[in-house]
């Protein structure tokens, strides 16, 4: 009995031991990845186009400097301290050269991956920086290979936010948000709280673009709440940006241009040029949208240089699209397709299909309006082409739209109304109801060109009446315009 009682002593001397030991190993891991995250975040600026450096590569580089002996682990975590990051990535290299990649920012080069947690690691690093780039292709193709691995809870979590990128950025709002609450949970669950922070700021812009904004600003708040009490001040930044664009949506310019310059103003002394640059170009969008075309045109230039500094083509292209739109509303049609077709060489370097196709569009805009209506038309049509390979957000009833109009000037009316029943099927696919009942004012006015009296009537009362779901003023009085002239020519005859 005296052997069993000194056994029991020992073993639970041995159980609390391992239990101190355990407790010292987590509570040190925690430091380690708490410090990395913040250290290689701010030696970068910003992480793939994150505004924080990923708890998930953060402990997968923690993992690997913990199985190091006491005395290197001592030295590797001053360096990081001291934001001596080549260090850790000297050492992560023979280790594990993907978690070297990871915290070098590098794209992983590794022919063959050996280990199966190495190879999610792999795709989720090139998954980061197919979003940064907006290599949605890309991106697509790595979560089918994803999807047939086994995942961590934070692997599932970013696996949930890369499906809700995808989905918005093919404009599935409805799964766009579900993926993006998903791994808003998954990542609170794991305790990867910027992330939780990025999910919401994600959540924030699929309501905006839905015109939830109620919704869109509570998303944003809680964003905004994480990041101040994790302290990334690049996080607070972005979400004042997203939140200044929401301001702007809603037209309420004063409060907007306050939370822009005050972002402009956190990322120009975090050094961050590019994120400036960015800030700085919603507020030539924003005087832009308030006609004051002189602000305007000085922010997109001072944008547009700094992008270049900063070696942001994409950043650089949205500048140049800013450009055209402002040449644009002072009737300057050249310089506009110029910048216009500026813009599109840029998306085209940075594989934004969809702004690639805004930027073609805007250019076949500015053609026409400079009745040079076969280049416009040939502008539509390599559009059209384009995005028969890609599938994305763009609105391609509008394009349609374009060459209805482009023919009717043509006076090449039977293309004209083929045109203008396509823009229609896609409005009305999409539940556009403003701009199916333009589709049916312009087809009123390819049959009154027509001679078509009735069927221009017939239209007319279509558009009347889909005008009256939502209530239109001006749409109804374009439409009463256009019957009484019809009734007028009828009536002459």
């Amino acid at each position: 009995m005296k052997y069993f009682v000194l056994l029991l002593f020992v073993l639970l001397i041995v159980a609390a031991l391992f239990f101190f030991v355990a407790l010292w190993r987590c509570t040190q891991k925690r430091l380690y990845c708490s410090v990395f995250a913040k250290k290689i975040g701010g030696y970068y600026g910003v992480y793939a186009g994150l505004p924080f450096f990923p708890n998930y590569l953060a402990q997968k580089a923690a993992d690997i400097v913990l199985q190091a002996p006491a005395k290197q682990q001592k030295q590797l975590f001053k360096a990081v301290y001291a934001q001596k990051i080549p260090l850790l990535t000297a050492f992560l290299k023979d280790k594990n050269p993907i978690t070297a990649a990871a915290v070098g920012r590098l794209p992983c080069r590794r022919k063959k991956i050996y280990r199966p947690s190495d190879k999610v690691l792999a795709l989720i690093i090139t998954n980061l920086l197919a979003v940064s780039a907006s290599d949605y292709k890309k991106l697509r193709t790595n979560l089918r290979r994803l999807s047939v691995l086994r995942l961590t809870k934070a692997e599932e979590a970013w696996q949930a936010y890369f499906n809700a990128k995808i989905s918005l950025y093919a404009g599935d709002m409805y799964a766009a948000s579900r993926h993006a609450v998903e791994a808003a949970c998954l990542f609170k669950k794991v305790r990867h709280f910027p992330e939780e922070a990025l999910s919401y700021t994600l959540l924030g812009d699929i309501y905006r673009f839905c015109a939830i904004y109620d919704v869109a600003q509570m998303m944003y708040d809680s964003a905004a709440e994480i990041y101040r009490l994790s302290d990334i001040k690049a996080g607070e930044a972005e979400v004042l940006a997203c939140k200044g664009m929401l301001w702007m949506s809603r037209e309420r310019f004063a409060e907007a241009t306050e939370l822009f310059c005050c972002s402009r103003r956190v990322f120009k002394k975090l050094k961050l040029m590019f994120k400036e640059a960015e800030t700085i170009n919603q507020l030539a969008l924003l005087n832009l949208m308030r006609k004051r075309f002189k602000p305007a045109l000085k922010y997109a230039v001072v944008a547009a240089e700094k992008h270049r500094i900063a070696d942001n083509i994409q950043g650089w292209a949205y500048s140049q699209e800013i450009l055209a739109l402002i040449s644009a509303q002072q009737a300057d049609y050249t310089a506009a397709a110029d910048y216009a077709r500026q813009a599109q060489k840029g998306y085209t370097e940075a594989k934004n299909h969809p702004a690639y196709m805004d930027a073609a569009f805007l250019e076949a805009e500015a053609l026409f309006n400079l009745d040079d209506c076969p280049a416009a038309a040939d502008c539509c049509c390599r559009i059209i082409k384009y995005a028969a390979r890609r599938r994305t957000s763009f609105r391609m009833a509008k394009v349609y739209t374009l060459l209805g109009l482009i023919d009717n000037r043509l006076q090449d009316f039977k293309s004209a109304r083929v045109m203008f029943k396509r823009s229609l099927a896609w409005e009305q696919k999409n539940g556009q109801c403003a701009a199916a009942a333009t589709d049916y004012i312009n087809l009123a006015q390819v049959e009154t060109n027509c001679g078509n009296l009735s069927a221009a009537k017939k239209y007319l009362d279509l558009a009347a009446t889909t005008v009256q779901k939502y209530g239109d003023e001006q749409l109804c009085a374009v439409i009463q315009t256009q019957m009484e002239k019809i009734n007028l020519t009828a009536h002459i005859k």
